[in-house]
Parts: C-alpha cells; structure tokens; sequence
C-alpha cells in the first residue's frame, strides 16, 4: 500500500526518478481532507451511539469501527508519503 502512495506521486518518466513535488503535495492534501472526513464521520456516528437506543446500537458500533478502520488506513498512507 505504501509503495503505491509514492508511486502514484511520481511523475512518469522522471529524469531522476525523484517523486515531483506536486503530486506529493496534492496526494498528501487528498489524503488529509479524507482522513479529515472520516474523523467527522466517528463523530457523528459516536455522537449517535451515546443516545440510540440498543437495537440501533450494535449497527452503529459496526459503522464506528469501519470508520476507525479506514482512519487508520489512511492516517498511515500518509505517514508513508515520502
């Protein structure tokens, strides 16, 4: 997964092989407004979960941890941005 996060924010025929800047910048702000999103999701869905009642709890735990899941997943994609 890492090696296809500085793969894709290198630029194709790239005299020296180097990640180009830009894509590094616009693959690292993509990545920040989608960990940012899912953080607002946790949120919500854990501010739901505080007042659902216990037949919607179990679906709303589920959601949470899918969540936090996929936080994880891209907080390390970014953490391995060169």
């Amino acid at each position: 997964m890492a090696a296809q996060d500085r793969q894709s924010a290198q630029v194709e025929g790239s005299a020296t092989g180097e990640p180009d800047k830009a894509g590094l910048a616009r693959r690292a702000a993509a990545l920040q407004l989608q960990r940012d999103a899912i953080r607002a999701g946790c949120e919500a869905v854990f501010v739901q979960l505080r007042t659902a009642p216990s037949s919607e709890a179990e679906a709303l735990r589920g959601e949470l941890a899918r969540l936090q899941l996929a936080l994880g997943v891209t907080v390390r994609r970014l953490a391995n941005l060169p």
